[in-house]
């Protein structure tokens, strides 16, 4: 799919830096899919209650606040490619970016400690090396949802 898209890019009226940023675009969201796939596939690597429950409950939490991270993104977009809205298509980043940095607040204050206080009394290296890479990858969805909502930014600015 980005091969197609990209091969379009280079047939389209567009000037050189908006190439460049729709090319930013699909790749920061492809980042986006990449890490929730990522994600996903290392869980399969873990058993039902193999780690403390409370961390599950968080890593849910955190999966959850990144799929709301990306739903405004989704609206940015649609607003700004489809119905041409640039006002309320920047206004959907802004939300983004709110939602990215309570993420990354959870994720220092609520997740973390717990992963390092059961890291620590477990003394499986193994497990608490997949819990924090699922962690990681969870986390970086919203990172890239941010950083594509900045390119959505700079886009629809560019074309005011």
């Amino acid at each position: 799919m980005k091969e197609k898209i990209t091969t379009e890019l280079s047939k389209g009226a567009y000037l050189p830096p908006s190439r460049g940023h729709l090319l930013r675009l699909i790749t920061t969201a492809d980042d986006i899919a990449d890490n929730a796939r990522a994600a996903a596939a290392k869980l399969e690597f873990l058993e039902p209650g193999e780690f403390d429950g409370e961390i599950s409950d968080r890593l849910a939490q955190l999966a959850y606040l990144s799929q709301e991270c990306v739903k405004p993104l989704k609206r940015a977009f649609t607003l700004l490619f489809e119905k041409e809205n640039i006002k309320e298509s920047i206004h959907e980043t802004e939300k983004v970016e709110k939602m990215e940095e309570k993420i990354d607040y959870f994720r220092a204050n609520k997740l973390i400690p717990k992963i390092v206080e059961w890291a620590d009394k477990s003394h499986r290296p193994g497990t608490t090396i997949l819990i924090t890479q699922i962690e990681e990858n969870i986390e970086e969805v919203a990172d890239q949802a941010e950083n594509t909502a900045d390119t959505i930014r700079e886009i629809a600015l560019g074309s005011t």
